[in-house]
């Protein structure tokens, strides 16, 4: 099954690719483009609420950010998933696939709910903080320790090494995401800690699980409370508060009144509104033509 999924991902952005013709090797391709139901994780498609659309927290990862993301996180999959698989059984590892898409979506929502989500980066975390887990609960009885503790730390490596690697790459996607990676790991180290095998007494063990179980319910639960009650989307900052927002245009002039006009200052600056008034205001302009800005959804 480790070998079978992603390569499920692979084949389909290969047909979509195939159908796109001449678009490059590095735009989005996958199950997303092959329908027109919508696979991708967003909360919203221009101020329309899709969050009821709960098939998008797992089918995500069957459509990728181009060549690139795609053969690399199918290359990690693969490399991490096989041994985890021989560990747990494939039943078992179908859990840890759809609850880890589930948590790197999770995580997205709150953190980078205005950006879309797609491929397998959430899932090979959540491989990568097992791995990290069963390392840490059998150290005393490892083998060549520090060569098979390097395997994951690579695999981290790898999986955002195109982001900073290829132009293309930087100028094609809204960039490297950090929060679903995290979700996805979260949920790896607590699947170590629920399912893992280690040199443990028997009520420590038990402790450690219904910690991990308990831990897990709560983040889902705030998680999914966050996207539930914030519409439009707006992003959960530590910082200065983020705006809530569902529409985003760039202003570009149309026409040579465009630099006399009231919004001349925000020529070539994205505008964002929260509902359809403030939409229908800015394409009531016909000065100015409206773009896509680059990374929003």
């Amino acid at each position: 099954f480790s070998i079978l999924e992603p390569f499920v991902g692979l084949l389909l952005w290969l047909t979509a690719a195939l159908r796109a013709g001449d678009d490059g090797p590095f735009d989005a391709g996958g199950l997303d483009q092959l329908t027109d139901i919508g696979f991708s994780f967003v909360l919203t498609k221009d101020c329309v609420d899709v969050r009821a659309e709960a098939w998008r927290w797992v089918t995500y990862r069957f459509t990728h950010r181009g060549l690139a993301h795609c053969f690399v996180t199918t290359m990690i999959f693969m490399l991490l998933g096989v041994p985890l698989e021989a560990l747990h059984g494939w039943l078992a590892m179908i859990l840890f696939i759809s609850v880890g898409t589930a948590a790197g979506a999770a995580s997205h929502g709150v953190f980078n709910g205005h950006d879309e989500l797609v491929g397998l980066p959430a899932l090979c975390y959540t491989m990568i903080g097992m791995h990290l887990v069963n390392h840490a609960m059998n150290w005393r009885l490892g083998r060549h320790r520090l060569a098979t503790l390097s395997v994951p730390l690579i695999a981290a490596l790898l999986e955002g090494l195109p982001y900073f690697v290829w132009p293309e790459w930087k100028q094609d996607t809204p960039g490297f995401l950090p929060a679903n990676r995290a979700g996805g790991l979260f949920a790896g180290v607590l699947f170590g800690m629920l399912f893992g095998r280690g040199l443990m007494g028997k009520w420590p063990r038990r402790l450690l699980r219904l910690f991990a179980l308990l831990l897990f319910v709560a983040y889902f639960s705030l998680s999914a409370a966050w996207i539930a009650t914030h519409w439009p989307p707006r992003p959960l900052s530590f910082g200065e508060s983020e705006e809530a927002w569902c529409w985003s245009r760039r202003l570009i002039p149309a026409s040579p009144f465009a630099a006399m006009s009231a919004e001349a200052d925000l020529i070539g600056r994205c505008v964002r509104c929260a509902d359809d008034a403030c939409i229908g205001h800015w394409a009531s302009l016909s000065d100015f033509a409206l773009v896509q800005c680059e990374g929003d959804s």
